[in-house]
């Protein structure tokens, strides 16, 4: 019987402890070099833990110990050693639950150390110094890979440190390496890409509710309101129900909406609507923007308001498809540092609080959606004063938050717009004078939400053109709109300040007419919800809008 279970010892033990050899292969696999660094006097090795191959092995080598113990002979003699070593192996096998969390592990015994990977997954791998002696790696890469595999080195935690050249490592310790597979690695710049909202990653902690409540509130309509078939029925829908389809299809390089059905729209299911462009058609024209990272991920540089909508929507959502289009490919650089270097060189990401303090890029939320991004009430002022203030055509990105950081501060000889006394709840009228070019405020309130966006108007426009909002970046820049380039007649700005602040979607009669942006977004904050949710309170709100403080 010992005949038979010898050479299988002896297999198991060549098998537990011989180097591997790497046959030529196309198989791609993750390739480790390091040295071992000897020092006189250095510590004990940490002791390695049992593990179930150990285990295993260790039986095994017992039980034949037991078994050819009652024999003596050749055969017997010679297995001594082979049990001995078979012993030694199957204690020192380390454990390996702790790779459980992170996929696989590569033990560290000879230099290079190898473990094969899968072409089409990403997974985490734990590099574990198993020599018994302290380490430094040399050497991170992909052996056989493609352009859509690369390596990337994820901060380190307080257990596990990433993998990385020089990086030393004592007896048993294990660092850890992403290995991602992605095919965001090959995206050249102005290629145009389908994601789903949830791949994206923002690139600014917060943003103005306001304009996103305004759009939940507008585009969510009570369909019970008017009679079906009634003009206003109509033109309530038209403005509101289409308007959501046709946003969609503008904001996502799809031309307008057609085909359209009252009442069946789903932005998630695509009923209820038609593009007028094909999916295929998609022009790059006009699409929000993306910045490829070095961990593969999508970093949103544009567009966190009209994706923030799409995902707050009741039928958009996290799994909504958008069309987006790459602004950069920053995969090549080596870890996130240097990554959140690069896109601040290119005003890619905005790093301050929803108070105007700056932040770190570790304090970045990781998705879109109003429980995740903060609200600044100045990003929503800005937004308000649109096309009097500043006109946000060919701006780049971050433009009202540029304003919005401006309005805070005393600069330029004029006074911060300080919003702590304005009523951001009270839409009473505030009006203009205009007299010989000379832009004055009128009659009105003076601290009502209207007041504030005219105020912020009004300083806009009176800075001088071409001085610095923030270090580097113009008001001309950022689509300052003066007097001189912008005329406005008493009655332009008080029409405008109407039309698209203050006032309700009813007429005096009743009949229906498209609401201001901070009515629909005060409207929201009221009553917690759209129109669509919230039917009875929108009903109070419009026969009790909000004209006075409350």
């Amino acid at each position: 019987m010992h005949r038979l279970l010898l050479p299988t010892a002896t297999l198991a033990l060549v098998a537990a402890t011989a180097s591997p050899v790497y046959a030529q292969s196309t198989t791609a696999s993750l390739v480790v070099e390091f040295v071992a660094i000897l020092a006189p006097g250095a510590a004990a090795a940490v002791p390695v833990p049992l593990g179930p191959l150990a285990v295993l092995l260790s039986v095994l080598a017992i039980g034949l110990v037991l078994l050819l113990g009652k024999r003596k002979g050749a055969g017997h003699w010679l297995s001594l050693p082979v049990l001995a070593m078979l012993a030694v192996v199957g204690f020192s096998q380390a454990d390996s639950t702790q790779a459980e969390a992170v996929q696989r592990t590569l033990d560290l015994q000879t230099s290079p150390a190898k473990i094969s990977l899968d072409r089409d997954f990403s997974e985490r791998v734990l590099v574990r110094n198993t020599t018994q002696q302290p380490v430094r790696l040399q050497g991170l890469s992909i052996q056989n890979g493609n352009a859509s595999t690369r390596l990337f080195s994820s901060s380190d935690d307080s257990q596990v440190p990433a993998c990385r050249n020089d990086l030393t490592l004592a007896a048993g310790q294990p660092c850890a390496i992403d290995v991602v597979v992605s095919d965001n690695f090959t995206r050249q710049t102005g290629e145009v890409m389908a994601v789903q909202l949830r791949d994206l990653h923002p690139t600014q902690p917060s943003v103005g509710y306001d304009q996103i409540y305004y759009h939940l509130a507008r585009k969510q309509p009570n369909l019970a309101r008017f009679a079906a078939g009634s003009t206003n029925f109509k033109d309530q829908t038209e403005a509101t129900e289409l308007k959501r389809a046709k946003d969609y299809c503008e904001d996502t390089g799809r031309g307008s909406a057609s085909d359209y059905v009252v009442g069946q729209v789903s932005l998630i299911k695509g009923t209820g609507f038609k593009c007028t462009v094909a999916d295929s058609d998609v022009s790059p024209d006009g699409l929000k923007t993306v910045v490829v990272g070095p961990n593969g991920q999508l970093y949103l540089t544009d567009g966190h308001h009209t994706f923030t909508t799409l995902w707050e929507l009741a039928d958009g959502g996290p799994d909504l498809t958008v069309y987006v289009r790459v602004a950069g490919n920053f995969s090549d650089t080596p870890d996130l540092t240097s990554f959140w270097q690069k896109m601040q060189a290119n005003k890619f990401v905005w790093l301050f609080d929803k108070a105007g303090k700056a932040i770190t890029p570790e304090q970045l939320p990781s998705t879109l959606g109003l429980s995740a991004l903060a609200d600044d009430p100045y990003r929503s002022l800005v937004y308000l004063t649109r096309d009097m203030g500043y006109s946000n055509a060919q701006v780049q990105e971050f433009a009202e938050f540029y304003w919005g950081l401006w309005l805070r501060e005393a600069a330029s000889g004029q006074a911060a717009i300080d919003l702590s006394k304005y009523n951001l709840k009270d839409l009473n009228a505030a009006e203009v004078n205009v007299q010989n070019g000379v832009e004055t405020a009128g009659a009105g309130s003076t601290v009502s939400y209207v007041a504030a966006v005219r105020d912020a108007a009004f300083k806009m426009r009176s800075a001088t053109p071409g001085i610095e909002i923030f270090p580097g970046v113009t008001n001309t820049a950022m689509g300052q709109l003066t007097p001189s380039t912008s005329p406005l007649k008493t009655k332009d700005w008080n029409d405008t300040l109407e039309k698209e602040v203050w006032r309700s979607d009813a007429k005096k009669s009743g009949d229906y007419r498209n609401g201001g942006k901070a009515w629909y977004a005060v409207g929201w904050r009221s009553c917690q919800g759209a129109p669509a949710q919230q039917p009875a309170c929108w009903d109070h709100y419009i026969q009790s809008p909000p004209w006075v403080a409350q």
